[in-house]
């Protein structure tokens, strides 16, 4: 142990007086090649079994600096990439060029040269071209090969290939061939909890019920009840405290016809004498919820302005049956007075 401590002790020394520390240990005997980890490149720090291994020291462009290499064969063959922190066995390895990334977990980064990169987990980011990206969690962004994503959770866009992406949850976006897509889910289902299209301002929710409010404890609170009367189970969302909209346009049922049908040929009006001792008898009009009913069930708006639509065009046939009538008396007292 005091070897040890001794050797990394001269270590910070030689980092804090050269700007450059490089180590290895020895790798496991067998296949695995070994060798000193890289001595080129400048101001870097290169700890592992040929970390850094092949970093170029040059001048402008062509030579590797300011990198953080820390893992076996992280960050071999870089030979140009400035400002690069790889941790981990292979992270970064044969990453040749590249600034600015960041790579943690084994295989991150691996045969990736972007730029502006995080990829953080087991093979994260691995064989990516793509540069301004964060992709967090075991082969999130995998075999991506464009820019500007985000991918969180464990496979997460891996083999996708679009760019300005945003997958998060378990295998979301798995696959995924578009951009600008917005994908929440825990699974490669093409169908995700949440989906969106940045590009199209498109925001859709494959949920079997969505709801939205608070019930004045900063929680939405409980569904409405799904047993009695109405049957709620095939209503979607629900919003606690009202909707306050500039338009709304619903589609009827098929089973709720618009009332032109009064107007047909056949329709049987109900005379006014009929819909007087109805309403006496009732309270409300015929075909028409009761207030104890919309009390307790609601009212469902379609249906509603179809029924309030019959009873306008139903009082429109009494208005004309009365205006005939009208006319009919107006010349029946023409012709009593003619006879005077």
């Amino acid at each position: 142990m005091k070897t040890k401590f001794f050797l990394m002790a001269g270590l910070l020394v030689t980092a804090f007086g050269y700007s450059q520390t490089t180590t290895y240990y020895p790798a496991p005997t067998g296949t695995y090649p070994t060798g000193a980890a890289g001595t080129g490149g400048a101001r870097s720090v290169h700890v592992g079994n040929l970390a850094g291994s092949n970093a170029v020291t040059g001048t402008g462009d062509a030579q590797s600096a300011w990198n953080v290499f820390v893992g076996e064969q992280a960050g071999q063959d870089n030979q140009s990439g400035d400002s690069n922190v790889y941790v981990g066995g292979h992270a970064g390895e044969n990453s040749t060029v590249g600034n600015n990334n960041v790579y943690v977990g084994m295989n991150a980064g691996l045969n990736s040269n972007g730029s502006s990169n995080v990829f953080i987990g087991a093979s994260a980011g691995a064989v990516n071209v793509g540069s301004e990206s964060v992709m967090v969690g075991n082969l999130a962004g995998a075999n991506n090969t464009e820019d500007d994503n985000t991918f969180i959770g464990r496979m997460a866009g891996q083999n996708s290939l679009g760019k300005g992406n945003v997958f998060l949850g378990h295998e979301a976006g798995r696959d995924e061939t578009g951009d600008n897509k917005l994908y929440i889910d825990n699974s490669e289902t093409t169908s995700p909890l949440i989906y969106g299209e940045f590009d199209t301002g498109r925001l859709v929710f494959n949920a079997e019920r969505v709801g939205i409010g608070y019930d004045g404890n900063s929680e939405f609170g409980e569904f409405p009840s799904f047993s009695g009367t109405p049957d709620l189970s095939s209503y979607r969302l629900f919003v606690r405290g009202g909707i306050l909209a500039e338009e709304v346009r619903i589609r009827t049922y098929t089973n709720w016809p618009w009332p032109d049908y009064v107007f047909a040929a056949d329709y049987k009006l109900m005379p006014l004498a009929e819909v007087a001792q109805y309403i006496s008898d009732n309270g409300h009009l015929p075909n028409m919820p009761s207030a104890k009913e919309v009390e307790t069930e609601g009212l469902e708006l379609g249906n509603i302005a179809k029924l309030q639509q019959e009873k306008i065009e139903e009082l429109t046939l009494h208005l004309i049956e009365q205006k005939e009538e009208i006319e009919t008396l107006k010349k029946q007292v023409q012709l009593l007075l003619n006879k005077k």
